[in-house]
């Protein structure tokens, strides 16, 4: 592809300020970095606009980390500014922003992974928004967020399955026997702990295998009593006397 279509207000797309306020001109650079690698890459015969660069060398080539890069592709691909299946990376939208002769192939061929309602979006197809009306729905998300934690938190218990519990048992060097023992008390408790309602279960199963562990430490009463058969307990009658 020799070029693709770039908006002059493409930093006011309500995404890219999404990046630009967690990442700065350093993720926004980036996205259109990886736009122009993917471009690259489009051919007559090639038309799956995928990202063939990984992590490495994409922060080899922008003086930045792979564990940095990797973490706004994440943010990318969370926000839908591109497409991830399978370990590979595509920007499908792009199909759509290409030069006269790509356009033409696109229609002609098409694009297995592209729907009709994907070749007319854009590479970002969002509104266009202000960053700091973005900060100020932001900042107000935060602030709910951390009004309804605990409620949340509640909500969000879920059951753990006999297998979760046995290798989480495993991993803390007990047993899977005991894993079942934990599993069977709280499932026929509602998984409750006295009267509220669990909210970590791995929080208890570690309780509960540090209570197992310090029971089997505890020092044990030695047996002091003796056995006789009839014949021992005579003699020592007679040695007695």
């Amino acid at each position: 592809m020799k070029w693709f279509k770039h908006d002059s207000d493409a930093n006011m797309d309500a995404k890219l300020q999404e990046v630009l306020l967690d990442h700065g001109l350093e993720g926004y650079g980036l996205y259109w970095y990886c736009i122009e690698l993917i471009a690259q890459k489009v051919s007559t015969d090639k038309l799956t606009f995928e990202l063939e660069h990984d992590c490495r060398i994409i922060a080899r080539n922008t003086g930045s980390t792979p564990a940095k890069v990797q973490n706004i592709m994440s943010h990318f691909i969370e926000l839908g500014l591109f497409n991830a299946n399978n370990g590979h990376v595509f920007c499908l939208k792009l199909a759509n922003r290409c030069d006269d002769f790509t356009s033409k192939l696109v229609r002609k061929n098409g694009v297995k992974t592209l729907t009709n309602q994907e070749l007319r979006e854009s590479p970002t197809k969002t509104e266009k928004v202000p960053l700091d009306k973005i900060r100020l729905d932001k900042n107000r998300l935060d602030n709910n967020t951390k009004t309804n934690a605990i409620v949340s938190k509640k909500k969000n218990f879920v059951i753990p399955s006999q297998s979760e519990t046995a290798d989480y048992f495993l991993l803390k060097g007990s047993s899977v026997s005991e894993a079942e023992k934990f599993w069977f008390f709280y499932d026929a408790k509602n998984w409750m702990v006295g009267k509220n309602k669990m909210q970590k279960w791995k929080s208890s199963a570690t309780g509960w295998i540090l209570r197992n562990k310090q029971q089997n430490n505890k020092p044990q009463l030695q047996d002091l009593s003796v056995t006789l058969d009839d014949n021992s307990w005579a003699n020592n009658i007679d040695d007695v006397l």
